[in-house]
């Protein structure tokens, strides 16, 4: 099983399947880019927010990026 996450991808939190690349990413700031990921094998969608140093935090989707996403 992968770890949380690693260099080369993020575990879904439903199924732990091995997620390589964000489906949507957008620029919060100038140190924070916030990702969605949408798991093929079990149909979750989620979002994280990531930092150059390697920290995350949770945060809310804008509605361009979230309505983006909805339409998949």
């Amino acid at each position: 099983m992968l770890a949380a996450s690693s260099p080369y991808g993020i575990a879904c939190i439903r199924c732990s399947e091995v997620l390589i690349s964000p489906s949507c990413s957008e620029y919060v700031s100038e140190d924070q880019i916030r990702h969605f990921w949408f798991c093929d094998a079990c149909g979750r969608q989620f979002e994280r927010s990531d930092r150059p140093l390697g920290r995350s935090v949770a945060i809310s989707a804008t509605k361009a990026c979230r309505e983006s996403v909805r339409s998949w």
